[in-house]
Order: structure tokens, then sequence, then C-alpha cells
């Protein structure tokens, strides 16, 4: 049957199929100028417990240097490690144990050593960590590039970031590095970082700030400062595609480098793990509610 012979009932159901297209896709870009009440509306209760792993070694494929996913996620599994979930973390050895962790990870991510690793990848393979050690990760993933079968929405929402970070459940953030052009009010991609974000403070106010560590820099907790873009198009890098800017979260507090002049929270992702199972048993899905959210 060819397009132009579709009954009356038919057309009226591809133009209605259409539209709900259409609105999922605008709401997909829109979803961050939602918000909602955040409580509490300060967390930090986890800021000096994660670790503040750092990336580079010289253990590591060209020393780490595009190792900050899998150091940023090697946070989380040894707080979790240290929280009620044992065996996510290797035995010690005469290697520092998250150097171990980031060669795994590394390879379960594939990491392109030198540059990084892509969203998807990295919560494949750290999903595949969890599952190698007999627990399930329930990952979620807010943001521009691709997720995958991870993808919730579209850009991160503040309110899911925060709630994110609280209890057992953690998050990681990818932050992408901009030079933007004024002219044109384009923004134009020059590399990423992964970073382990830690707590939150003032998200109930007019200055949110999110805390992170982060594996490129020296040990510390460091505050971002939350801004939103108001106008401008992020330019097609790769496989990133071309979109709106406006909305979009802005952080200040990180370090730009020469060829970047605005930092953007590229995407996030949520973690959290479920109890192990026995050696030799099946993974028990955990029950969902209606809308597919683990209880």
């Amino acid at each position: 049957m060819g397009c132009g012979d579709a009954t009356g009932t038919e057309a009226r159901a591809a133009r209605t199929a259409m539209a709900i297209a259409l609105l999922l896709l605008l709401g997909f870009w829109a979803r961050a100028g939602e918000t909602r009440p955040i409580s509490p509306g300060s967390y930090t209760e986890k800021c000096d417990y994660v670790p503040d792993f750092r990336q580079t070694d010289e253990s590591l494929p060209k020393r780490g240097t595009g190792h900050c996913g899998p150091a940023a996620a090697a946070n989380v599994l040894a707080w979790l490690n240290d929280h009620g979930y044992p065996g996510l973390v290797p035995p010690e050895s005469s290697r520092p144990v998250e150097c171990v962790m980031m060669d795994e990870l590394g390879l379960l991510m594939r990491t392109i050593a030198g540059k990084g690793t892509f969203p998807q990848r990295l919560m494949a393979g750290l999903q595949e960590y969890c599952r190698a050690r007999r627990y399930t990760a329930t990952i979620e993933y807010e943001g521009w590039f691709d997720g995958g079968e991870y993808t919730r929405a579209g850009r991160p929402d503040l309110a899911w970031l925060c709630e994110g970070v609280q209890g057992e459940s953690n998050v990681l953030l990818l932050i992408g590095f901009y030079r933007h052009a004024a002219m044109t009010d384009t923004y134009v991609r020059a590399h990423s970082h992964w970073v382990t974000m830690v707590g939150y403070e003032g998200a109930d106010g007019a200055e949110p700030r999110l805390i992170v560590h982060d594996p490129g820099r020296p040990r510390g907790s460091i505050p971002y400062r939350l801004a939103t873009l108001q106008s401008g198009t992020f330019a097609r890098a790769g496989d990133f595609p071309e979109g709106p800017a406006a909305g979009w979260f802005t952080v200040t507090g990180t370090g730009l480098g020469k060829d970047a002049d605005v930092a953007v929270i590229d995407g996030a992702i949520r973690i959290r793990v479920s109890k192990r199972w026995p050696l030799g048993g099946h993974v028990v899905p955990e029950p969902t509610d209606a809308d597919g959210a683990a209880r």
C-alpha cells in the first residue's frame, strides 16, 4: 500500500501519531524548564565519605588521561562498597585498588585511552562490572548524547539530580566544554569530562550549587555554581546532535582550558545498586511501579 492509499481513519491515526511524537520531542528538549520542590534544600552528608580518586596513574593506558569516566565511577563503587555493598572493590594488591578498578572499568566501558568514555558505553560497562559481582545496577540517564536504553529524558532536571545523590543513590555528571560564537549564538563543543556529584547546597534558592569530586583536579570537594543558558544553539559535534541551548545548565567552578569559555552539564547518570544475589543464584528483577521506576 502506498502513502497515498491510507483511508480517512488511517490518515487521522497517522496525524495523531505524528502530533504525539512532536509533543514528546518538544518535551524531551524542554524538560529542564520544569521546576518542582527539592527537599532537603541542601545535602552534604556524603561529601567527606565518597572517595576522590585521581584518574592519572603510570599504570593506566596513557597514564589515565582519558580515564575520568572510570575514575568517577570508581568513586561511587568504593563508597557503595563501604555502605552495605561489599565486593565492589577488589582485594588489596601491589597496585592501588582504585587503579585496579579504573583498569577494569576502562576495559568494560571501552574507554578510549587519552580521549574518554561515551555515556552509553560507560553505563553498560558500569552495569557489567556490578553484574560480575552479583549486584543489579539500576541506571538512568538524562542528557544530550544518546543514552540508549538508559535514557529517561533530555536535559538534566535539578530535582532529579538532587534526589539522585541522596541516600544510597549516586550521580555522575558529564561536563561539556564549549566555545561560544557570539555572532551566531552558537556553542561549539571542545571536549568533556566526567565528575562525581557528592552533594548540593541551596537547591531551593536562587543560587544552587552542586558539589563534586573531580578526578582531574587535586582532591577536595568542589562547588559548581549553576546558571541557565537563555538562548543559542549547540552545534553538531561528532555523534552529538545539533539542538537548542536555552534551558541547559552551565557551571562555574571548574577549569575551562584554553579552548573553551563555557561549561555545560551535558548529561547525568543516576545509579542505584540492589542487594547481592547468592552464588549460583539467578537475578530476580526488582518490583517496579507503573512508570517503570524500581521500588
